[in-house]
């Protein structure tokens, strides 16, 4: 037996908030987790699982399903997620397969992992990803173990109904069965999910009037939820949405929950309307930036921040311009390698000149990284809030 909190600060190194702690002492996991941008929602639902799973007493055990499934609507999420989830398996010393870790600008960075290297050990808990482009086709070769499954909503949605993407049609009945029975399904920054959130609301509804072998429960999460959204014909709140677990007033009166809850944020309008060459977000983005920092340009279509990007890139090559920042475009049309490049110039501490970092929606959520300014174009409230949150 290890306490909760000693388990987490093994694992991340930080104290575990207290809504962290009760997610996992509780004997049902809640249906909501709304919780503000950088207050662990990522490290709540996995550690949760992983305690409650090998280190709870022996009904929470039993009630809590062998296999985490984590559901995310963006490839970006995917990566940052399994790094956290295979470093703190790492630490903890259950990770199964062999993870390869690098030194990244002060911070601990996944550079590989295989699930299926070094010794089989049934106690440890394999992590595998499923994503375009990198499916792992065979974590359903132990159904008798606990694993973590990782992936974008398509890849693991379709399997769950019966029609798996990158998979052998003779293989969907064994992963759909798999994806329906004993599973904790984590759906996470939820305002994202657009289609898929209303898939896995339904498919919730359909494993209870139905029924399943083993028990399933689903947990979505965001900075920004609304129980509406989960409404479909079949889902009756009554039945399927257990709790809503939110941060706890001894969270709340924390130090660190203070210093990040409420931060100022000055906010100001920009003098120009958007253009799609980009030129006066350039202008601007040019001006407030400040050296040793980084500044966040948001726009919500690829096709403007590459201009914005151009737009800077020409104003650094005159010689009568001060911009000697590094320059970083991301967005979602990227190759997967070019895209982990620029990730990874991103998330580095700024040098001594700084960086602007030109990016689309795919900066919103889950990446952690915190800017000194931010230039944003209007977008949904629950979009801001997530950008306010970098």
């Amino acid at each position: 037996m290890m306490e909760f909190r000693k388990m987490f600060e093994l694992a991340t190194g930080f104290e575990p908030f207290h809504y962290q702690e009760q997610m996992a002492a509780e004997c049902d996991f809640p249906s909501l987790l709304e919780v503000p941008t950088g207050m662990g929602k990522t490290a709540a639902a996995i550690l949760s699982w992983v305690w409650r799973r090998r280190y709870g007493a022996s009904e929470i055990r039993k009630k809590t399903p062998r296999r985490l499934v984590y559901c995310l609507p963006m490839r970006v999420l995917v990566e940052q997620t399994l790094n956290c989830a295979v470093a703190w398996l790492s630490n903890l010393g259950i990770l199964g397969g062999v993870a390869e870790f690098e030194n990244s600008g002060g911070q601990q960075r996944l550079k590989d992992y295989d699930p299926w290297a070094g010794s089989d050990d049934p106690e440890k808990i394999r992590v595998h990803l499923l994503m375009g482009g990198d499916v792992d086709r065979d974590w359903d070769m132990y159904p008798e173990r606990d694993a973590i499954l990782i992936g974008t909503q398509d890849m693991l949605l379709s399997r769950a109904l019966n029609r798996g993407y990158a998979l052998s049609r003779f293989r969907w009945p064994v992963q759909f069965g798999l994806l329906n029975n004993d599973c904790l399904w984590v759906m996470d920054e939820v305002q994202l999910m657009g289609n898929g959130l209303a898939t896995t609301t339904q498919l919730h509804a359909f494993r209870r009037i139905f029924s399943t072998v083993a028990p399933v429960h689903s947990l979505w999460m965001s900075a920004t939820i609304h129980e509406d959204w989960l409404q479909t014909v079949d889902l009756n709140p009554a039945f399927d949405i257990l709790r809503k677990q939110t941060p706890e007033d001894e969270d709340r009166k924390s130090d660190v929950f203070q210093n990040r809850y409420t931060a100022t944020k000055r906010i100001s309008k920009a003098s120009f309307m958007v253009t799609d060459d980009g030129k006066e977000a350039a202008c601007l983005a040019a001006e407030l930036h400040q050296k040793g920092t980084l500044t966040l340009v948001i726009v919500n279509t690829v096709k403007r921040s590459q201009n914005v990007y151009r737009q800077l890139t020409r104003l650094r090559t005159k010689k009568t311009d001060k911009i000697n920042a590094d320059l970083v475009l991301l967005h979602s049309r990227f190759r997967p390698a070019d895209r982990e490049k620029q990730l990874k110039c991103l998330l580095m501490p700024p040098g001594e000149n700084g960086t602007i970092a030109v990016c689309t929606q795919v900066i919103e959520a889950g990446v952690d990284v915190s800017a000194k300014t931010l230039i944003t174009e209007l977008a949904p409230w629950s979009s801001l809030v997530q950008r306010f949150g970098r």
